[in-house]
């Protein structure tokens, strides 16, 4: 089945001061930009959602609201996180004082429709149990959550609809500054080579699109 990576990022939880956060800081501090101003700045239109700053050639956005931090590439692709994940290295240096309690890379991918075999795949008993009950299902989706060096990768396949879901979390719950930093710089060679695993061992193949989305990812 053909699936389109979307909605890649970088996030770290921890109580975040969004004042000292600002477009001027994140393009010195996080950016490390020689001038600062020189980022590009979104203002949401709804007047509530936090507004994004994007660095001027690497294709990164920073944003900030309630417990996150998020470092989301423009370009869901593997060099692009590299960069993501060094940007929240980076922030990690310059607010130490920062309480944290997790980070998070995500990995995800989408289709428009889902095949005949990953429908059945998604079933379970729960389903006949429901249709006894004559409930209608909407939404069916399966987690899992194994081990990946020293935090965890988060599993979930979803479908609604005819949509497909698959998201990747590689997750780490800590409050030490430096663990955080050191999840961060886990190689993004070996988050491809496991996430290539997921995709083979799943018939799953990723097709090239151009189009970008910014939603709200998992932690």
């Amino acid at each position: 089945m053909a699936v389109r990576s979307e909605n890649w990022s970088v996030i770290i939880l921890g109580r975040w001061n969004r004042s000292i956060l600002t477009p001027e800081r994140i393009g010195k501090r996080i950016f490390g930009l020689e001038d600062p101003q020189n980022v590009d700045i979104m203002v949401p239109l709804d007047g509530v959602s936090p507004y994004l700053v994007k660095h001027p050639q690497k294709g990164i956005i920073v944003s900030t609201e309630g417990t996150r931090l998020q470092v989301q590439p423009e370009k869901p692709d593997y060099d692009s996180l590299r960069l993501a994940m060094e940007a929240g290295v980076e922030a990690l240096k310059w607010l130490p004082e920062t309480p944290v309690t997790a980070a998070g890379v995500n990995v995800n991918f989408r289709a428009g429709e889902t095949t005949a075999d990953f429908a059945r795949f998604l079933q379970s008993t729960v389903d006949g149990e429901l249709a006894k009950l004559e409930r209608t299902i909407i939404g069916r989706s399966v987690s899992r959550s194994v081990r990946f060096e020293e935090g965890r990768l988060n599993i979930g396949f979803a479908q609604e609809g005819d949509e497909f879901r698959l998201n990747c979390n590689f997750h780490r719950d800590s409050s030490n500054l430096d663990q955080l930093k050191q999840w961060l710089c886990t190689p993004v060679s070996e988050i491809e080579r496991t996430v290539n695993g997921l995709l083979v061992a799943f018939d799953l193949e990723v097709e090239e699109h151009a189009d970008v989305a910014h939603r709200e990812p998992s932690a």
